[in-house]
């Protein structure tokens, strides 16, 4: 008698379709960490979700410790005028809570400390993008213009950021390298990255209003030209907004690192930094 396989059961199949998803997902991984700028992307978003992580977790250690605080006084105020002990127990600071923030600004620390690193032959990077302007230049003169003050600024970021970072883990060191001067070295770094993203926004609004020209000459095409017209501007318009909310994410923090005293505190400097790592990474996951 013929004997025919039994079909495989809804849970196999579910979990032959979970190991196939992931395989897919650590292969496409594996694909983006193949070049630096994707190990790079990772990194970042992991620093800000981490940022994001022990700021809340914080908050609810605090909203904790204040509740125990009222609690106890309380608890004294009731029995005070009786005479009896009050003996109260505090929580211990090492506690699985208080690890977990610890552990996540350690390796939030790390993250950013090994990307600041990698970014010491960053100037590299810069040469490349002044070549490739310099062998095609925008057609716009005031893209033109505003690409070249951003290479130059990039510049200024990179040897200010490099010299910063060397002083600090000591390969730089004398009177000249004290600690008042590094951490000068880093707002004069972070203000070459502010000069940048207030330029970006010059390039980004002249970029759309010659979309806008470009969109409003396209109506007069033929129709199959008007569909690739259409096909092309909107992937313009995405690439415009993304480009838009990194630009928009960052500006913020490039002022808050570019004086001493700042002006946002570690939440806000983690939700920025991950919309703009996210909206980063999502587009290089689609991308590859």
């Amino acid at each position: 008698m013929a004997t025919h396989d039994a079909p495989p059961s809804a849970a196999r199949r579910n979990v032959i379709k979970t190991l196939k998803h992931s395989d897919h997902m650590l292969v496409h991984l594996s694909r983006i960490l193949d070049k630096s700028s994707g190990t790079d992307s990772l990194l970042q978003v992991t620093q800000y979700t981490l940022m994001v992580l022990y700021t809340q977790l914080e908050r609810v250690r605090d909203k904790r410790m204040h509740k125990f605080f009222l609690a106890l006084i309380y608890r004294a105020s009731k029995t005070l005028l009786s005479g009896e002990t009050v003996i109260a127990t505090l929580p211990s600071p090492t506690s699985r809570l208080d690890s977990i923030i610890t552990g996540s600004k350690k390796l939030s620390g790390m993250i950013s400390d090994f990307r600041t690193f990698t970014r010491l032959w960053g100037l590299l990077g810069i040469y490349t993008w002044a070549k490739a302007t310099w062998n095609k230049p925008p057609a716009d003169g005031v893209i033109r213009t505003t690409v070249w003050i951003q290479v130059l600024a990039g510049v200024g970021f990179q040897w200010y950021e490099n010299l910063a970072y060397l002083a600090d883990k000591g390969v730089l060191h004398g009177e000249k390298f004290n600690s008042r001067t590094r951490a000068r070295w880093w707002e004069i770094s972070s203000r070459y990255w502010m000069a940048h993203c207030l330029l970006e926004v010059v390039r980004l609004l002249r970029q759309l209003q010659l979309d806008n020209k470009t969109a409003t000459a396209a109506a007069a095409t033929t129709s199959d030209e008007a569909v690739a017209n259409t096909t092309r501007s909107a992937a313009s318009v995405d690439a415009w907004r993304r480009a838009f909310v990194v630009n928009a994410a960052w500006t913020p923090m490039t002022v808050h690192y570019s004086w001493e005293q700042g002006c946002i505190d570690d939440k806000w400097i983690g939700i920025l930094g991950l919309i703009a790592s996210w909206t980063g990474f999502r587009q290089l996951w689609k991308s590859t």
